[in-house]
């Protein structure tokens, strides 16, 4: 029997959660459910995968979205899943703009260069769920399946 794992890779604004018309998820009152989310996890869940949350959270740390708020947003977030049985192994967060070029925004596969050394990942079995061009092209990049 393999031990590589199945994943349920997911992004979280505009798959997990509904995306504000400011594209920023830094307080309470902007927490939105997508219709379904919860059932939806857990079947994920039941049909044995792993669930990471994967995720681009321009600007996080800067003026516009300052660390705390995002973390009192993302936490609540995190405990509200957690409270239903939906648990993430894993999330990984890219704070930086489009236009830094940096390695770990989606679609490159930074984000999960060391994890992805500790962790032998099923690629037929494995899965990315996203809302944008970007999440399927990461999902390529990754070598999986992508779904919108």
């Amino acid at each position: 029997m393999s031990s590589a794992l199945k994943v349920a890779f997911v992004d979280r604004d505009g798959t997990l959660l509904e995306e504000p018309p400011d594209q920023q998820v830094d307080r309470l009152d902007k927490i939105r459910l997508m219709p379904g989310v919860i059932p939806a996890l857990l079947e994920i869940q039941r049909a044995g995968f792993v669930l990471v949350m994967v995720t681009n959270q321009d600007g996080l740390g800067t003026n516009s979205m300052p660390e705390a708020d995002f973390r009192l947003a993302h936490d609540f977030v995190l405990d509200l899943f957690a409270s239903q049985g939906v648990h993430f192994e894993r999330v990984f967060i890219c704070p930086h703009f489009a236009v830094d070029a940096c390695e770990c925004r989606k679609p490159k596969l930074g984000l999960l260069k060391d994890w992805l050394k500790e962790h032998e990942l099923d690629r037929a079995g494995s899965v990315m769920i996203g809302d944008r061009d970007t999440d399927l092209e990461f999902a390529r990049n990754l070598g999986i399946a992508g779904l919108r």
